[in-house]
């Protein structure tokens, strides 16, 4: 087993504390804690808005609202046409996966989320 050579440097005067005092830092540009918590929402709301964003390339204006409440997805052209958009950001974390290893599936899977 390979000996640990860092772990006695955290005794020594100071380290701690600097150590503490540069997580805290890192953790305040990189992370807002209280957003750990609602991850799960906080995703389908970046989903969402990422969704919208995509609709709104091909000039469907739909309201935030809409798309949360699911009125977006009516039978009209197109409440169908977000649909497939919505389909097609609900399937990307895993198209990811996919797509580093048959790009051509992925791609024909995405084109068929869009569609359907």
């Amino acid at each position: 087993m390979a000996q640990d050579y860092i772990s006695p440097l955290v005794d020594l005067p100071g380290v701690a504390d600097s150590i503490a005092n540069s997580r805290a830092k890192v953790d305040a540009l990189l992370w807002d804690r209280s957003l750990r918590a609602k991850g799960p929402a906080l995703r389908v709301d970046v989903s969402r808005q990422n969704a919208r964003a995509s609709a709104a390339i091909d000039g469907i204006d739909i309201s935030m609202s809409a798309w949360s409440s699911g009125d977006a997805f009516d039978d009209s052209p197109i409440g169908r046409a977000a649909a497939g958009v919505w389909r097609l950001e609900e399937s990307l974390r895993d198209q990811m996966s996919i797509w580093s290893t048959a790009p051509m599936q992925s791609l024909a899977r995405m084109h068929s989320l869009v569609a359907a």
